[in-house]
């Protein structure tokens, strides 16, 4: 049979200075319909959360034969992938593209049918803050050092000092504790010079980090083995450089006539901005905007009418994001609540209850399933009366508060004029992390004759944006863009800000994170995944929001 479709509101406001893409922007419900379902066996999920981890989980579990309920606090979805209009133009104001060779992406893709309509971005050249002033980003940079020695030299960017250090890498590479930050590894690799003036600005550009507490295992994990051996990462790059292998120069290195596969693109994005990806993954799925997780507890659901009831049995999820549904008529033998001495134990019957609240009141949502995709602080704050303990360990997550200023400005007398980005390190600026020029960077998007910067804003131990309004962000921006050499008069802009959104994972992450995970397995039916959890970024989220989707379906609920 056809379940009811709910209906959902439309509600909010837009970003300072611009007006919102439809359907993918602040203010804008996303939601389609239920699709179609058996009463009797479809199970019910609840996804809390609507940024992209949520929105895959929900469209995977609905695809699936679930019945899916996807609450989302704010008025629109995507988390930090959201879209907006500046002047006419579609302005990305988080990931801007989607890695297109990472696992899963390009199966998602293509499964929504958006493959045709996908624009690229132009590979131009991208700018450092350097001790010479503004500079092209020497060719092989990563956000954990030069992978290229050669390029690295030639810039300057190091001092001869800084180069001198960081050549006597293989001689002072030592073993490394597990746990490591990012600026600990390198500067014990290499010197504070090569942290200092790489490395930092590439990690706080794509993370918002101090390297010296960000978790080197949360960049890059296989790094962590090549501290805790103490291997040289220099010699590797040298012989790689050189074309040697383990026994020798390897086959074909040196051919006279070398095979050139033709390039494929490895990032995309679409015409009116990543929004379109979660419009697309919500098409289908009942979708609550503007809807706040209040309390989450396991019962007997409520019998009147603010729960939805139907009686479902099969297995369930592990999923992550805010969000409610009703399920009566079964009851579980077996589940988990909070005891007494504040320990997760095996508790009676009944199913996950959600209250949920928005602005005409609250109400009690009920699920076989609960998926938690919620910023860590949010998810230890519902997990607090039926997991204290898992509550405990996931609130020592951090996050920092982060936020996009879009300008539209006069073509700039700047290196940033012929350029497509600018990564700012701390060192610089204790605001600005990058400046992405998107009429050179999305030329199908934007026309030349204007000139739309977007200033990636906050970090971590720098300055505390949630400070300022949003109006007084903009402005504070414009005058540090200025102060580090970029003196603009905007024509119009827009700010939005995401609020203890980009998470901080600091040494030790991935050890809480497990323990997490093993406490939410001795409750049945409740998953947590997110940013947070999983790792930021386009392809993480997808892939958590697939691995949480199959978990559900895997787990058995009833005897």
């Amino acid at each position: 049979m056809t379940c009811p479709r709910q209906s959902l509101r439309k509600t909010g406001s837009s970003p300072v200075g611009g007006t919102l893409e439809p359907g993918t922007s602040p203010g804008r419900i996303v939601r389609r319909g239920w699709g179609t379902f058996d009463d009797v066996n479809a199970r019910r999920v609840v996804v809390v959360g609507g940024g992209v981890c949520g929105l895959v989980a929900a469209h995977s579990l609905q695809k699936s034969g679930c019945q899916v309920t996807l609450v989302e606090a704010s008025d629109g979805l995507g988390g930090q992938v959201r879209s907006a209009r500046l002047d006419g133009q579609a302005v990305d104001l988080g990931a801007e593209a989607a890695p297109l060779r990472a696992p899963g992406v390009q199966k998602l893709i293509t499964e929504l049918g958006l493959d045709e309509s996908m624009i690229h971005p132009t590979q131009g050249t991208s700018l450092l803050s350097s001790r010479h002033g503004v500079v092209p980003l020497p060719d092989g940079v990563t956000p954990v050092g030069p992978t290229k020695l050669f390029p690295t030299i030639a810039s300057r960017v190091l001092s001869p000092a800084d180069l001198l250090r960081a050549g006597l890498e293989p001689v002072l590479a030592r073993p490394q504790p597990a746990g490591v930050t990012v600026g600990e590894f390198i500067g014990a690799r290499f010197g504070k010079g090569v942290a200092t003036a790489i490395v930092d600005p590439l990690v706080g550009a794509i993370h918002a980090a101090d390297i010296n507490a960000f978790a080197l295992e949360s960049v890059s994990p296989g790094l962590v083995r090549t501290a805790t051996s103490g291997d040289s990462i220099l010699q590797e790059t040298v012989r790689r450089e050189l074309g040697l292998g383990e026994n020798g120069p390897r086959p074909g290195r040196h051919a006279k006539h070398p095979t050139k596969a033709p390039r494929t693109p490895t990032m995309g994005s679409w015409r009116q901005g990543m929004g379109e990806l979660t419009t697309a993954l919500s098409a289908d799925v009942a979708v609550l905007t503007g809807t706040r997780a209040v309390a989450l507890t396991r019962g007997e659901a409520p019998q009147d009418a603010t729960a939805q009831s139907v009686t479902t049995r099969g297995t369930t999820a592990r999923g992550a994001t805010r969000s409610g549904m009703g399920t009566d008529g079964v009851t579980r033998t077996e589940d988990r609540t909070a005891s007494a001495n504040g320990r997760e134990r095996q508790g009676t019957s009944g199913r996950w209850l959600l209250e949920v609240a928005d602005e005409s009141g609250r109400r009690t949502l009920t699920a076989d399933s609960v998926v938690l995709a919620t910023p860590t602080a949010v998810s230890a704050e519902l997990l607090r009366s039926v997991a204290p303990d898992t509550a405990s360990t996931l609130s020592r997550e951090r996050a920092v508060t982060v936020a996009a200023v879009v300008l539209r400005i006069d073509r700039p007398t700047h290196p940033l004029a012929e350029a497509v980005d600018w990564f700012v390190g701390s060192a610089w600026s204790p605001l600005i992390r990058q400046v992405v020029n998107l009429t050179n960077k999305w030329p199908d998007r934007h026309p030349a004759d204007t000139h739309l910067l977007r200033l990636n804003v906050g970090r971590d131990r720098g300055i505390n944006i949630d400070q300022w309004s949003d109006e007084e962000l903009g402005a504070a921006s414009v005058e540090e863009l200025g102060r580090i050499g970029l003196r603009v008069n905007p024509h119009n802009h827009l700010v939005h800000r995401f609020t203890a959104a980009m998470p901080q994972p600091g040494p030790l992450h991935h050890e809480r994170i497990d323990a997490v995970r093993t406490g939410l397995s001795r409750l049945p039916g409740l998953f947590a995944a997110g940013a947070g959890v999983n790792g930021a970024g386009v392809p993480n989220a997808i892939i958590a929001g697939n691995k949480v989707a199959t978990d559900v379906l895997e787990e058995k609920l009833y005897d």
